[in-house]
């Protein structure tokens, strides 16, 4: 049953009413592809010719208008392929089709094949969308650099382009959530750069960040495939490995770093010499707390750069409690009062022949009601981490100058003194030196050989050569095996003082006794003096003898004798065999 024709021709009317008011170009073509209905937005699709679009035109009829009246560039030269194309995609082409027209719109055409073989078409004018698409991608594009920026500013080191200690901190919280395989290990190493304040001191920050960027660079290099490495500070760096790491293979790493960075940097034609201190912890399995193991290695540094620098330092749980001692000792002595007292020990210094008694050394010890008495090795070092060595130094030499001042003559030829590279590069020495009344000529001041190439170098040359010029000489203790002749060249000693590590091995070991070798034939050159201290046995006194030593120290030659028991207890200077 159908409409009656009044009602289907009212149908009719509103239908193409409704298509009118369509802003997309709508088409409707029957199995023969001819043009059923169609909206003026269709036939504006074919201006000027838009009259020509009317019902019973075919798109075969179509095509070809556009090709002759030049409607499509994409026609040109190619009218029949264009026509072909066209034909073949009103039958098989897709459903949705976008496409950029001549005038740079971007259209979109979405097309129906009915059951009956008509072809439905809609084009849709999506410039508008397609341009507030390309405004949102590039807000999306400034937004994401815009993060970019702000992940590199939180977690990149701006100067050597390495993650920061934020960047080190999430990492290590990203592995407690995710954990590590208990077959896996986890290493820490923690290295501080040593002298590199001379290096901004004496040429300025952009020397300074030239050399940070250098480091860096040999940083990466010794870098393994499973680890990371990160600038947590101004001059400090880390290392974190992840796998299966022996202590021995991250022990090795840690001599690297310090070897590595020991070779100068070049600034400017300059030769910058800098070192580094390496602290290293090391899981066994999974670790509960990697917060720890940083912290661990942070230890460790401290340890390997109150041992004299340049060293690698292995965490072990005997450091935390010194550690925490040596912050609680160093409290106390930044406090300058009554409760500090500086306390004198002699250590007889002996000819090597005869074993004749040519010296004594001063053995400092500093007193605290709470600590009670801790010796000048463990408090020196603390005194120069907290900037104070050179202050110590002047009080225990305070000490020994008011005690020498109540002798009627000189105790011997020779004191010698360990004293912090500090009190060297003083500004104020000569002027705290002149309120004492020590022996000039007899004094020999010793220092850790290496500790000197990061200071003032136009200070300490300064008031080096005041020094010579009162008769205080200079002396260099722990000198081994990372001494350089050119460091002994730079400064010029006059006294080498063996490390201890070698004096005590050079009985046992053929390459102890080589070093000692070396070192003797360098003191000859330098016109300087050989010592060797802690001895241990009366076979390494003997060997040492033989092997150039001029002066040798330790208790099983001569005991050592407190400054208040100085005129009552004689002073023997063979022990009995």
């Amino acid at each position: 049953m159908g409409f009656p024709r009044d009602v289907s021709r009212n149908i009719f009317n509103d239908l193409s009413a409704a298509l009118e008011a369509l802003p997309a170009a709508f088409v409707l073509y029957d199995a023969d592809e001819k043009i059923v209905i169609c909206n003026d937005a269709y036939r504006r699709e074919y201006r000027p010719f838009e009259d020509l679009v009317q019902p019973g035109i075919s798109h075969t009829e179509l095509q070809w208008l556009k090709v002759n009246e030049g409607l499509d560039s994409n026609a040109i030269g190619r009218e029949d392929d264009f026509v072909r194309d066209e034909q073949i995609r009103h039958r098989t082409g897709p459903e949705v089709e976008e496409w950029q027209d001549d005038h740079g719109r971007h259209i979109r055409l979405l097309r129906a094949r009915l059951p009956d073989g008509n072809v439905v078409g809609m084009r849709f004018d999506i410039t508008d969308l397609r341009v507030a698409q390309e405004e949102l991608k590039a807000r999306n594009d400034d937004l994401e650099h815009a993060r970019a920026e702000l992940f590199k500013l939180a977690n990149l080191d701006e100067l050597t382009g390495l993650p920061n200690r934020r960047a080190a901190n999430a990492n290590l919280q990203e592995l407690a959530l995710t954990g590590v395989d208990a077959n896996e290990n986890l290493v820490v190493l923690q290295l501080d750069l040593d002298g590199f304040k001379r290096v901004n001191d004496e040429l300025g920050h952009d020397a300074g960040d030239s050399v940070l960027t250098q480091v860096a660079k040999r940083l990466e290099q010794l870098l393994p495939d499973d680890g990371m490495l990160f600038r947590i500070g101004g001059d400090e760096f880390q290392f974190l490995l992840q796998g299966q790491h022996k202590a021995t293979e991250a022990l090795s790493l840690g001599n690297q770093i310090v070897q590595s960075i020991s070779a100068p940097f070049i600034y400017q034609g300059r030769a910058c010499e800098i070192g580094a201190s390496v602290g290293l912890s090391i899981s066994k399995g999974a670790v509960s707390d990697l917060d720890d193991l940083a912290k661990q290695a942070d230890v460790a540094l401290y340890k390997a750069k109150r041992s004299g620098r340049g060293q690698v330092a292995v965490f072990s749980k005997d450091m935390a409690t010194e550690r925490e001692k040596d912050l609680q000792i160093g409290r106390f002595l930044q406090k300058s009062d009554s409760s500090n007292v500086i306390e004198l020990d002699f250590q007889p210094i002996l000819a090597a022949k005869d074993h004749s008694i040519l010296g004594l050394e001063v053995l400092p010890s500093w007193r605290n009601l709470q600590f009670g008495s801790v010796g000048y090795g463990r408090i020196l070092p603390i005194a120069e981490g907290l900037g104070v060595g050179a202050r110590l130094s002047l009080d225990a030499l305070a000490s020994f100058c008011e005690w020498n001042a109540t002798r009627a003559e000189p105790t011997t030829p020779a004191v010698m003194m360990k004293v912090s590279e500090q009190l060297l590069a003083h500004q104020e020495l000569f002027s705290a030196l002149a309120a004492y009344d020590f022996p000039q000529n007899g004094m020999i001041f010793t220092v850790d050989a290496e500790k000197l190439r990061y200071l003032d170098g136009d200070r300490l040359a300064w008031n080096l050569e005041g020094l010579r010029d009162m008769g205080v000489r200079l002396g260099f203790e722990g000198v081994g095996a990372r001494t350089t002749f050119g460091v002994l060249q730079a400064f010029h000693p006059q006294s080498l003082t063996l490390s201890r590590d070698i004096a005590a091995a050079v009985d046992d070991h053929q390459n102890a006794q080589g070093l000692v070798r070396l070192i003797v034939a360098q003191a000859a050159v330098l016109g300087a003096n050989v010592v060797a201290k802690g001895l241990q046995n009366r076979a390494q006194v003997a060997l040492l003898a033989d092997l150039g030593c001029d002066y040798v120290q330790g208790d099983v030659i001569a005991d050592r004798v407190a400054a208040r028991d100085y005129d009552t207890q004689q002073i023997k200077p063979v022990r009995e065999a």
